[in-house]
């Protein structure tokens, strides 16, 4: 049997999330499923990484803290990510 210490619970979480990605998908709402997945590990790991740096409390903490930084000092449309973020013209509706 396992147990999960209190430094490893919501790493443990994301992980069951990832794994649950790796499952076939779901029949009927295979592209919905993935996506509420996708997402929450997302937005955990974006929570994750803005901790301010007076509640680090453990190594962990402090890596994820400085995924930040590491982020921060780059554009999201430079290398590696290289996301178009050009504005699109606006969509007309006619009618």
């Amino acid at each position: 049997m396992t147990h999960l210490t209190n430094d490893h619970v919501e790493w443990a979480v994301v992980g069951r999330l990832r794994l649950m990605l790796d499952e076939p998908p779901h029949e009927k709402f295979n592209v919905t499923a993935t996506y509420a997945l996708f997402t929450t590990i997302l937005c955990w790991i974006v929570q994750h990484i803005r901790i301010p740096t007076h509640e680090i409390k453990s190594p962990d903490d402090r890596i994820a803290h400085q995924l930040l930084e590491i982020f921060s000092e780059g554009a999201i449309a430079d290398e590696p990510w290289r996301i178009n973020v050009t504005p699109t013209a606006r969509i007309e509706r006619v009618g």
